[in-house]
């Protein structure tokens, strides 16, 4: 059978080109998770140099190792770091820190979800896009302190990204600039309903502007979390 090239496979008797194919797809899988897994635990450039020490070893044991601590809990890990041993067979050392790492970041953040910093400011906008949408739906409290801490998280993730690469300009002590909140998070920061905050920004009891798209923007300093708290809120 030939390929659309023109070569003859099954001439060759010596190799699965699909099987090879699907092994490389199975890597490139696994390692993109372990990536994930190890997003601003591991610099970049090392990760790198270890994944390219990774891809000299024999094609299918690598395979299996990459595939095996991809989504592995810490049990795993740790049984994984077992088969390696104190000392690693010849070119495995770099599978012994890759282990290491994940299991150190299990260890820390096991059970919860890591979000890299260049999404930080796509998946703060997609969250609270929803809870405005949810807070209209049913007329009720936009959210809890728990999501005002993770939106505040999110915030600072992706301020830092956003920095990156840029010069610093003017005083190291100049006032930071003021930014504006959503309805929905702005009622998160406060404990007031939503429905209540657009009143309050229709009236001019906040600083707010509308866009075009009729969504209102409340203009807070960064950092005062609690000086339109509602008394009465919820806690």
């Amino acid at each position: 059978m030939a390929d659309a090239g023109g070569l003859d496979v099954a001439a060759l008797g010596v190799i699965d080109l699909a099987a090879v194919a699907h092994r490389v797809a199975r890597y490139e899988r696994a390692m993109e998770a372990v990536r994930l897994r190890l997003s601003g635990a591991v610099d970049p450039r090392a990760l790198d140099a270890l994944t390219r020490h990774l891809a000299r070893l024999p094609a299918r044991p690598a395979v299996a190792f990459t595939v095996a601590v991809a989504e592995a809990d810490l049990a795993g890990l740790r049984r994984v770091r077992a088969l390696l041993g104190d000392e690693p067979p010849a070119g495995w050392s770099v599978a012994a820190i890759i282990v290491d790492a994940l299991a150190r970041r299990e260890q820390m953040f096991g059970g919860a979800v890591v979000v890299p910093v260049p999404l930080a400011g796509s998946v703060r906008s997609l969250l609270v896009e929803a809870l405005d949408a949810r807070a209209r739906r049913d007329g009720g409290s936009a959210g809890s302190d728990g999501l005002h801490a993770l939106l505040g998280q999110l915030g600072r993730a992706a301020a830092l990204s956003v920095g990156e690469g840029m010069s610093d300009i003017g005083p190291a002590d100049s006032a930071p600039k003021r930014v504006e909140l959503s309805v929905t998070e702005y009622a998160i920061r406060s404990g007031f309903t939503t429905r209540h905050v657009r009143r309050m920004a229709r009236s001019g009891a906040l600083p707010a502007r509308q866009t075009a798209g009729g969504a209102w923007l409340i203009t807070v300093e960064p950092d005062t979390d609690h000086d339109h708290r509602n008394p009465h809120a919820c806690r």
